[in-house]
């Protein structure tokens, strides 16, 4: 079967940055670990529907750990350190030129979606629809994510490819019969979808 579409999820394949934890660490003093802690407690609250606003969440952390960020400058420090994996974008430009769909499926809050949509225009023009779990209520590994992708288009799960940096993200969506893989490069994506 050829493949139809292909199906990003966003942090650590199709954007790439340092982690937010070892940027607080070495700008600020803030120990890694305390930063992955936050974030492993925050995370599961802010990415559903009707979330309260993640800063209601960072400001404690934020306050405790004596920094003197705002709201605004806050996100500003975290989202800025986030770019394109322009290889992988390229690639998707290619794919696209070649009738494949693209998507983008993330777990992700409000305030970093909107800052993505803002900042990375071309990213989005370039997808038929990302997809985010603060929409649509599903986060992964939850097979509903997948599932949504697949049933709005009409695909069938033997002709998509899904990547992400997560293995269990990738199991959940195999379980479904998408070609999942782990995420290692351009290369390896490109031999993945042509071996398929």
């Amino acid at each position: 079967m050829t493949i139809n579409a292909v199906i990003f999820d966003l942090n650590g394949v199709l954007l790439k940055s340092e982690y937010l934890s070892s940027r607080l660490e070495r700008d600020y003093g803030v120990k890694d670990a305390d930063v992955v802690a936050a974030i492993t407690d925050i995370m599961p609250k802010i990415r559903l529907p009707e979330a309260p606003k993640a800063w209601d969440f960072w400001k404690p952390y934020i306050k405790n750990w004596g920094l003197d960020f705002t709201e605004e400058s806050f996100f500003a420090y975290w989202f800025s350190g986030e770019g394109l994996n322009q290889e992988l974008f390229d690639y998707a430009k290619e794919l696209k030129e070649q009738g494949k769909k693209i998507f983008i499926l993330s777990n992700n809050f409000k305030e970093r979606r909107d800052y993505y949509k803002k900042e990375l225009g071309e990213l989005f023009d370039l997808v038929d629809k990302a997809y985010f779990s603060r929409d649509t209520g599903f986060v992964k590994p939850d097979k509903q994510a997948w599932q949504l992708v697949l049933d709005e288009f009409s695909l069938n799960p033997k002709t998509c490819v899904y990547v992400d940096d997560s293995t269990t993200n990738v199991a959940s969506a195999q379980s479904l019969g998408i070609i999942a893989a782990k995420y290692q490069g351009v290369g390896a994506l490109r031999k993945l979808i042509l071996d398929n």
